[in-house]
């Protein structure tokens, strides 16, 4: 999202009450090839995990480890990667966080959801120092999650 002249973004409410808006500020892209540090590489779409496809879905309080650098199109040197990152078919509210392996679960989450609620969201998340994140399922029921990558940060 551009910022405007003056540093800020405009938020517009058009349904017709009041709404709650959290804005979260992940950072800022520069222009630049893959070879300039800290700027975007878009690549295409291609899904990382699918737990769906397993049957299996990542119970409560449980860790996946997604491998994202030196795979998928993401050089072994991305410092970020760009992925929507889905919750699907949850049974009971929840949510689930996205960090750097190796490193501790931040207070914060990247998609909230309710029970049999269906909720992607788009995040950048840092990679651990072994080329992966971890997805913690932060709920007291089992939900199905899905790891799309878009992008890294170089």
């Amino acid at each position: 999202m551009p910022v405007g002249a003056d540093g800020k973004i405009s938020i517009t409410n058009t349904s017709p009450g009041p709404v709650g808006i959290i804005v979260d500020v992940m950072g800022y892209f520069r222009k630049g090839d893959a070879t300039t540090p800290g700027s975007f590489q878009a690549v295409a779409p291609n899904r990382l995990l699918d737990t769906r496809q397993t049957a299996a879905p990542v119970r409560a309080g449980q860790d996946v480890g997604v491998s994202l650098a030196g795979a998928n199109a993401i050089p072994a040197g991305a410092k970020a990667a760009m992925v929507n990152l889905t919750a699907t078919v949850p049974t009971a509210y929840g949510h689930l966080t996205a960090y750097p392996s190796g490193t501790t679960l931040p207070t914060t989450s990247n998609v909230n959801y309710n029970r049999s609620q269906s909720v992607a969201n788009f995040a950048v998340v840092l990679i651990g120092a072994d080329g992966k994140v971890t997805i913690r399922n932060t709920s007291a029921g089992a939900t199905y999650v899905i790891v799309d990558v878009v992008g890294y940060i170089s």
